[in-house]
């Protein structure tokens, strides 16, 4: 083999840009799994696809195949085959699928999902994916059995957080929010000791809109790109790359803008707001309390900024760690100021 499989994170291991969703037709937002349907309890009726992009080092081709295993978990407990898994993505088992070993590195491995629409209702329509990379031959990653969890620290394996919202009909608009976080608490249970820390890290401001945060702003229709190549243009410079849509027409160059005005999207230029807690300790700057198996804790984030500039970009990590220090998990929120209504 020319080396070792990776699974690319960049940011935090909840915003890894090498895991996201295409729903045909493509009308959703890449991190938006749309839920229609109950076939005996198992499948959907509409095709979602968990798309993991897997990378060499040193790139090439490689006569043994690569195979990526996902999970579509609940974020109250841990990422993988030992978590809460959703049947419609194939339980512990997960969803499985391998790459064309003739083509060079990077692909994209792609696996059908078709969540129901009790799916919906499961933690608020709030789910991760977690996905495992390994060579088949044996010599580089492996398979993760039931009851393990993946190690979001390995190369090979990654974290994307996800919505999933009921199929809109034709003529309704969909709205999305995630203001909780629910602990992963069942991660924990054989460290009875431990407790969970719910806290804010504010993103540095050279760290705002990284590339992730900019194709996810880019999937909201209050933001558009201005100054780029046109849609056709930006396909073609991203032939043979692969990538969510967002990616490819970002590859063309531009700003991002607030849609319908002149208001370019900047990271911050003031300092950034205090951000409360509001949970089972009450209100506060952090959360702690003791972990149970399964037991998620609601926990609300509470912050103020006026508009007074106009696509001003904040950022901040809402994180889940033990009383150790060890980050397990988190949440990022970004917050754009829009123009106040007259």
């Amino acid at each position: 083999m020319t080396g070792s499989l990776f699974i690319q994170h960049g940011d935090p291991i909840w915003l890894s840009p090498s895991i996201w969703l295409t729903v045909p037709p493509s009308t959703q937002p890449t991190w938006t799994a749309v839920g229609e349907g109950n076939n005996n309890g198992l499948t959907g009726n509409i095709e979602n696809v968990i798309n993991v992009q897997v990378d060499r080092m040193g790139g090439g081709t490689d006569p043994s195949p690569v195979r990526v295993d996902s999970y579509v978990c609940v974020p109250t407990a841990a990422v993988g085959p030992g978590g809460s898994t959703l049947a419609s993505a194939g339980g512990a088992t997960g969803l499985s699928s391998s790459n064309d070993p003739t083509l060079p590195f990077p692909q994209v491995i792609s696996m059908p999902w078709y969540p129901t629409g009790n799916d919906v209702t499961i933690n608020g329509g709030h789910l991760c994916i977690g996905a495992n990379a390994y060579d088949l031959s044996g010599s580089d990653g492996g398979q993760v059995f039931y009851p393990a969890v993946l190690d979001l620290t390995d190369q090979h394996m990654a974290q994307r957080n996800i919505s999933i919202i009921a199929a809109p009909s034709q003529h309704s608009p969909v709205w999305l929010s995630a203001v909780f976080l629910l602990p992963q608490a069942s991660v924990f249970v054989n460290a009875p000791d431990q407790a969970a820390v719910i806290k804010v890290e504010q993103v540095p401001v050279e760290k705002t809109l990284s590339p992730v945060v900019r194709e996810q702003l880019l999937m909201s229709s209050r933001v558009t790109v201005t100054g780029g190549a046109a849609p056709a243009d930006a396909a073609g410079v991203a032939h043979g790359l692969p990538g969510p849509p967002e990616r490819t027409l970002l590859r063309g160059g531009g700003d991002l803008a607030l849609a319908g005005t002149d208001f370019i999207l900047k990271p911050r230029q003031r300092a950034a707001p205090p951000v409360m807690l509001q949970g089972p300790c009450g209100f506060g700057a952090e959360q702690e309390f003791p972990l149970s198996p399964r037991t998620g804790h609601a926990v609300t984030a509470l912050f103020e900024v006026t508009p007074d500039v106009p696509g001003e970009v904040f950022e901040f990590d809402i994180v889940h760690l033990l009383t150790s220090g060890n980050a397990v998990g988190g949440l990022r929120v970004v917050v754009v100021t829009v123009p106040e209504l007259d």
